[in-house]
């Protein structure tokens, strides 16, 4: 090793860090609004915190090998290869560097999941107890129960097709923030597939 293969590897290092910090986790519900704290924030908080220090510890690898470099300096040599093997490592640093940033990435999003995931699911707990509800009563709320001889004839019609509209709304936000794949089409099944989470 030289002192350009040396400085060129600690460019893509801290490059690869530092760009990697300044992308956010972001997501347009981020605007949405609820009645308590938005789960999507606190979703981004967990990952966000998780990715930026993953990836400062690896700005800060490119820097410590950097302060090397000038500490052993004068024991290498300035440039032992010429210019085409210089413009070579540094595209495949480049292409390596990317394969390294995403695949930490996903480690540390794979971290993150287990701090979020309960905290999504406490967050996202009556939101499913009252889809539940609605899938139960067929398309009414619970404390809704004992006033429907009372609805009129009219009420008795569009009430449930709103309360299924709401219901599908909590259970497409549960499993949009659960990250949830391969979704049956039929309401009672979506259900059922989520119910497990909630048990655990």
């Amino acid at each position: 090793m030289d002192r350009t293969i040396l400085n060129l590897l600690t460019l893509l290092i801290t490059g690869a860090g530092i760009f990697a910090i300044l992308i956010k986790y972001d997501v347009p519900q981020l605007s949405y609004a609820f009645f308590d704290e938005n789960p999507y924030a606190i979703k981004r908080d967990v990952i966000s915190k998780i990715l930026t220090s993953t990836f400062i510890g690896l700005a800060s690898l490119g820097l410590f090998l950097q302060a090397y470099g000038m500490i052993i300096g004068n024991k290498l040599n300035e440039r032992v290869y010429d210019y085409s093997f210089y413009t070579k490592f540094f595209l495949v640093g480049i292409v390596g560097m990317f394969v390294f940033v995403v695949t930490l990435g996903a480690i540390g999003r794979c971290i993150a999941k287990k701090t979020w995931w309960p905290k999504i699911i406490q967050s996202q707990s009556e939101a499913f107890k009252m889809a539940g509800d609605i899938i139960r009563n067929k398309g009414f709320y619970n404390k809704e129960l004992d006033k429907i001889e009372k609805f009129s004839d009219e009420q008795k019609e569009e009430l449930p097709i709103q309360r299924y509209q709401q219901c599908d709304k909590y259970l497409t936000q549960i499993e949009d923030l659960l990250e949830i794949r391969n979704i049956p089409k039929i309401r009672e099944e979506r259900y059922r597939k989520l119910e497990k989470y909630f048990k655990e």
